[in-house]
């Protein structure tokens, strides 16, 4: 169980350590992961980790929460984006540069993935729903608008529409040394990384917009 305080300097020490336990977590994983490292990172001592956090499981699953609420999305402005085909380019291009910000938060989900979600409780199914929602109900509103003008096909929800970008954008840095390796590919590259961003785009609005 998690321990904190509302002052803001308890605040920004707490978030201080969960930043770094999601740097020592995506390096070491769960078992390899210490609080010693944790500690060093942040400059503090563990007892101070510890008045924040009981047990290291406990710090792993505030970190993968904590990451979730950092991922975050503009809503589209539509008087400055009114086509509903530049939204949905903009948001495409926000969510793959998004994840390529967070790839260490993203190796702790796959980490909880592997170990059977074992670390999902109540307060982390309220977060990451609440992320979830937000990010869905902005693809809800483009994919409407959209469907509207005749545009996009009714064929898509924004759930689906959701998993594609995610899963297109998460791929290729979740498995980017071997992924690099298959394809000859520095996948750090930046002006490779813009041509890939936009290739998602072209799959996604070619699929969306195709005539039946």
């Amino acid at each position: 169980m998690e321990k904190g305080s509302t002052s803001s300097d308890s605040r920004s020490s707490r978030d201080i350590v969960l930043n770094a336990a999601i740097a020592e977590f995506s390096e070491f994983g769960l078992s390899g992961g210490r609080i010693d490292r944790i500690a060093q990172r942040t400059n503090l001592n563990k007892q101070a980790i510890y008045y924040y956090f009981e047990s290291k499981e406990a710090l792993f699953t505030a970190a993968l929460e904590y990451g979730y609420t950092q991922f975050r999305i503009e809503p589209t402005n539509w008087d400055e984006c009114p086509s509903p085909i530049e939204a949905l380019r903009d948001f495409i291009h926000a969510a793959f540069y998004a994840v390529q910000i967070h790839q260490a938060h993203a190796a702790l989900i796959i980490e909880e993935n592997r170990s059977g979600g074992r670390h999902i409780a109540s307060s982390f199914r309220e977060t990451v729903n609440s992320t979830s929602v937000e990010i869905i109900g902005t693809l809800r509103e483009i994919l409407e608008r959209g469907q509207d003008q005749l545009l996009f096909s009714k064929d898509f929800t924004p759930e689906n529409l959701y998993l594609d970008v995610m899963s297109m954008s998460f791929f290729i840095f979740d498995h980017r040394y071997t992924v690099g390796e298959a394809i000859r590919r520095n996948l750090a590259d930046a002006a490779w990384l813009e041509q890939r961003c936009a290739h998602v785009q072209r799959v996604i609005l070619a699929a969306l917009t195709e005539k039946k």
